[in-house]
């Protein structure tokens, strides 16, 4: 639902994080802008042939990651959700209800 609007309102995707201080910039927008704990980014995790994966929604390579310990490990299909606090990422159900961030 987030990247669909994302895509309908400002003809772009749920953002794409590709470094340090992207990731950064984000948490701290994120942080001002909401009282949530974390916010929805464009990444996706699933597997297949039984091997995980990530990508992003915006078709950019994945060429960096901030999980948090632990986090990235869960079954099917998942969404990559950034902490507010401290700029993790954490891999959340598709289906929980969270603000966004979309990149254009």
């Amino acid at each position: 639902m987030a990247e669909a609007h994302c895509a309908q309102k400002f003809r772009g995707h749920l953002a794409s994080i590709h470094s340090s201080q992207v990731n950064e910039q984000l948490r701290r927008m994120a942080k001002s802008g909401t009282n949530q704990a974390q916010v929805w980014v464009g990444g996706i995790t699933a597997s297949s042939g039984g091997r995980p994966y990530c990508k992003w929604e915006d078709g950019t390579p994945w060429d960096y990651n901030n999980w948090a310990s632990g986090s990235r490990s869960r079954n099917g299909k998942t969404c990559v959700a950034l902490c507010t606090a401290g700029g993790h990422w954490r891999s959340v159900s598709c289906q929980t209800h969270l603000p966004f961030i979309c990149g254009y």
